[in-house]
């Protein structure tokens, strides 16, 4: 299969650098009076760096399911663009209208 190393050494660089900023932030909470923020605001603080730790392992998680399925795309000899080529015809697109109702009756499989 066709690979893509520096694609992946990329990826797995941002993947590091989320990991390394959710962890400083982990950290970060778990120490606030060693921060000027905290002095000025705690409860600022907590949200500011709650919301950074958050974000940065969302961040990280999506990153890794990324490099997964990139992963398991080059295990199959296949790229992404090759992936999304072999979908039907329409791929992607929204619902046929009525598709709620279906789901409702439980006419889907």
């Amino acid at each position: 299969g066709r690979t893509y190393m520096s694609w992946i050494v990329f990826v797995l660089g941002l993947l590091a650098l989320m990991v390394l900023c959710g962890y400083a932030a982990m950290l970060a909470l778990g120490s606030p009076n060693s921060y000027p923020l905290a002095a000025l605001s705690m409860p600022l603080f907590f949200l500011v760096i709650g919301l950074d730790t958050l974000l940065a392992l969302m961040l990280a998680l999506f990153l890794l399911c990324l490099l997964v399925q990139h992963i398991y795309f080059m295990y199959e000899g296949i790229t992404t663009l090759e992936y999304i080529k072999d979908q039907a015809a329409g791929f992607p697109a929204l619902p046929p209208r009525g598709w709620r109702e279906s789901v409702s009756h439980g006419e889907c499989y």
